[in-house]
C-alpha cells in the first residue's frame, strides 16, 4: 500500500493587518490637527540627523516658531476657531518652504510641538545660514497677512529662534533649547522677526523666566500700582481729567516701568489679568474721588494691543485687555455713578498720540485689525 507524504501551505495574507499597523504608528508620530509630525516624530528626525551630520560633517538648522497673539485670537473666538487657524498657519508654513525651492521640502521638516508653537529641522543645501535666513523671512512675511476669521481680518505675526548644528549645539536638547531662546529675544524686541541663537541670550532667558515667576505673584501680593497723572488744558490750565499709570513694586528691583513687564505679560497671557485689575482699579478710584465730592474727571487708560470684539446676545460688546463690558457702561459690575463713563487711548504708534476715542472709534479700529 502506498501513502503519500506531503506538506500543507498555509497562506494568509496580512496586508490589513501591516496597513493598521501603519496607520497606529502614523498617529502616534503625527497631530492630528494639523497632519503634521508632532513631538515624538521630531524626536526622532533629530537623533538621526545628528548622527548623519556627525558623520558627514555637515551642518544642519533648528527652527523654533510660535504664533504672536494666538492666545487672543483663541480666548475670544473660541477654540474651533483657533483650530481652523492654525490649520491655516501651518499651511502658510508648507507654502512658504515649497516657494523657497521646489527641493526644500525634502530638505526641510516641519513639525507642530503643540498650541502654536512649530519647530523646523533644516538640513542639506537648505540648511545652510543664509539658506535659513531666507526662510525664515519668507515665514515671516507669509504669517503676517490677514487672515479672515468670523468675518473679521485678524492680524498675528511670528516670532522665530534659530540654533545651527553644531555651532549652537550637538544634541537634540540643547539645540531646541537655544533656538527658544533666540525666540524668546525675538519677542522681547517687538516680535515678527527672527534671530540665530547666541551665547548671551542663556542669561538673558533665565532673567526672563524668573521674572514671570514674580508677575504670577504680582497680583495676589497686592504688588500693582496705579499713578495718576493730570491732564493739564494749556489755554485755561485746568485740569480735565487723569491718566493711569501702571507700576509693579518688585520685592526686589524696586518700582518697574511697565516697558518692562508688559510685553512680557502679552506674551504669557497675564495681560488678561493685569488689565482686569487696571480697569477696576481705576473705576474704583474714580468712584472713590466722587464720592467725597470731587467732579466726574475722566481717567485715560493706556490698553494693550490684546483687544479685540466679540458678539454675544445680540449686543456689541468690547474686550479690553480680558475683560467683557457693555460698551457704553464699563463699570456697571462696581455700581458706579451712571455718568461716569471710561475714556479710552489705544497706546500703538501708528496712531495719532494724543488722541482719544470714542468707543465706535475703538470698535472701528479693532475690526480694521489697527487696534
Amino acid at each position: 500500500m502506498t501513502q503519500w507524504q506531503g506538506s500543507h501551505i498555509l497562506i494568509k495574507d496580512v496586508t490589513e493587518e501591516k496597513q493598521a499597523q501603519e496607520s497606529i504608528r502614523h498617529q502616534a508620530l503625527h497631530d492630528p490637527l494639523t497632519g503634521l509630525p508632532n513631538r515624538r516624530k521630531l524626536d526622532e528626525v533629530l537623533e538621526s540627523t545628528i548622527a548623519t551630520s556627525e558623520s558627514t560633517g555637515d551642518s544642519f538648522a533648528v527652527m523654533v516658531m510660535d504664533i504672536d497673539r494666538f492666545k487672543m485670537i483663541n480666548d475670544s473666538l473660541g477654540h474651533s476657531v483657533g483650530d481652523v487657524f492654525l490649520r491655516e498657519v501651518s499651511g502658510r508654513i508648507m507654502r512658504a518652504i515649497q516657494d523657497s525651492d521646489p527641493k526644500a521640502t525634502e530638505n526641510v521638516m516641519l513639525a507642530r510641538m503643540g498650541g502654536d508653537e512649530f519647530t523646523l529641522v533644516v538640513t542639506n543645501e537648505q540648511g545652510t545660514e543664509e539658506r535659513v535666513a531666507e526662510l525664515a523671512e519668507r515665514i515671516v512675511r507669509a504669517i503676517q497677512l490677514p487672515y479672515r476669521l468670523k468675518e473679521n481680518d485678524f492680524y498675528v505675526t511670528a516670532s522665530i529662534g534659530i540654533a545651527m548644528y553644531p555651532y549652537h549645539g550637538t544634541g537634540a536638547d540643547a539645540l531646541l533649547k537655544h533656538a527658544d531662546s533666540a525666540m524668546y529675544e525675538v519677542k522681547k524686541n517687538g516680535k515678527n522677526g527672527f534671530q540665530f541663537y547666541t551665547a548671551q541670550l542663556d542669561s538673558e532667558l533665565y532673567e526672563r523666566i524668573e521674572l514671570e515667576g514674580y508677575l504670577r505673584k504680582a497680583l495676589e501680593r497686592d504688588e500693582l500700582v496705579l499713578y495718576y497723572q493730570p491732564q493739564i488744558r494749556t489755554e485755561d490750565s485746568r485740569m480735565i481729567g487723569v491718566e493711569a499709570l501702571i507700576r509693579w513694586n518688585h520685592p526686589e528691583k524696586g518700582v518697574l516701568a511697565p516697558n518692562v513687564f508688559i510685553p512680557l505679560a502679552e506674551e504669557t497671557g497675564l495681560i488678561y489679568e493685569i488689565g482686569n485689575w487696571t480697569l477696576r482699579e481705576a473705576c474704583r478710584q474714580m468712584k472713590l474721588w466722587h464720592a467725597s465730592g470731587g467732579p466726574l474727571i475722566p481717567i485715560k487708560i493706556l490698553i494693550s494691543r490684546y483687544s479685540d470684539i466679540i458678539e454675544g446676545d445680540h449686543k456689541e460688546f468690547i474686550r479690553i485687555a480680558g475683560l467683557e463690558y457693555e460698551v457704553y457702561n464699563p463699570v456697571d459690575e462696581l455700581d458706579s455713578d451712571p455718568e461716569i463713563r471710561q475714556m479710552i487711548e489705544a497706546s500703538e504708534k501708528d496712531i495719532k498720540q494724543g488722541k482719544l476715542y470714542s468707543t465706535d472709534d475703538l470698535i472701528e479700529l479693532v475690526k480694521r485689525g489697527e487696534l
